[in-house]
């Protein structure tokens, strides 16, 4: 009789909230009592399941009913909402700043408070190093340039702007490029250890 009083309770109330948490329906009812607790198998609050589904209006939303203790709840697995929010990637970029900035810093755990600080740096990543390689790819001569990034490697083989520009076959922004590098930077390797110079030479780009 009691199981069965509390399936009825569950359904009457988790499985809205779930649903509401899945879909970002930030006008679902949400009862304080229910916000604070794990309503999946894996103990995962409705805070946790919004962060895995990008639901940044309506973590911002439940967030209101919940106090600091409930924003480090952790599922089954040890993770907080914010780790999720922070392990779905850097389109949720303003949901992690969001939880980073109501959640207390010191009561996460070491490898959470780890990924954050990745995602700061993926962060940067994507503001500096992404446009500098669509740039080099299009051979956008008129992008930005930083003098820092365009001497370190921003793809997965370490391979600088220059190596990307060179491979692309984008001579005039190879030659823009080599104006903000000294003798080092273009005998700079990739992971396969080939230097730019030499993806210019395979690309028939004549650097002087």
């Amino acid at each position: 009789m009691l199981r069965r009083e509390r399936r009825k309770e569950y359904l009457s109330l988790c499985v809205p909230l779930y649903q509401a948490a899945i879909k970002g329906d930030c006008k679902a009812d949400k009862d304080c009592g229910v916000v604070r607790v794990g309503i999946t198998r894996k103990r995962e609050t409705a805070l946790h399941i919004a962060a895995a589904a990008k639901r940044t209006a309506f973590v911002k939303e439940l967030v209101k009913y919940m106090n600091e203790e409930d924003l480090t709840l952790r599922n089954k697995d040890g993770n907080t909402a914010i780790c999720f929010a922070a392990a779905s990637g850097i389109v949720l970029w303003n949901m992690v700043s969001y939880l980073y900035s109501v959640t207390n810093f010191e009561s996460l755990a070491r490898e959470e408070q780890i990924n954050l600080l990745l995602g700061e740096r993926r962060k940067e990543y994507l503001s500096l190093c992404v446009p500098l390689y669509q740039a080099a790819i299009k051979g956008d001569c008129k992008a930005d340039k930083d003098c820092g990034v365009v001497r370190v490697g921003i793809t997965r083989k370490r391979e600088t702007a220059l190596h990307i520009a060179a491979a692309a076959k984008r001579t005039a922004f190879v030659k823009e490029l080599v104006k903000y590098m000294n003798e080092e930077d273009l005998t700079l390797r990739n992971k396969d250890g080939n230097t730019a110079i030499c993806f210019a030479a395979a690309s028939g780009i004549v650097l002087w």
